[in-house]
């Protein structure tokens, strides 16, 4: 599976445990930053992830809510 992991999170344990353990199992995990990506509501890619995990609380920056509906609006 591809999967995008979705966080502002840098250096996280967590999401090293969560990327070691997925490419151990096989899966291509690929890192986006809310704060460093802005899609538009009309986003698409011919290489949309299988799965798309979420690590974004209240520390995240502002755009971090909008880019994450901008990809369930994208499908």
């Amino acid at each position: 599976m591809k999967i995008w992991l979705y966080s502002h999170l840098v250096d996280s344990p967590g999401n090293r445990l969560f990327t070691d353990e997925a490419t151990r199992r096989g899966h291509e995990v690929v890192e986006v930053r809310p704060d460093l990506t802005s899609w538009p509501l009309s986003w698409s890619t011919e290489e949309r992830p299988d799965l798309i995990f979420t690590r974004s609380g209240s520390s995240s920056p502002p755009n971090a809510l909008p880019g994450l509906i901008s990809l369930e609006q994208a499908g």
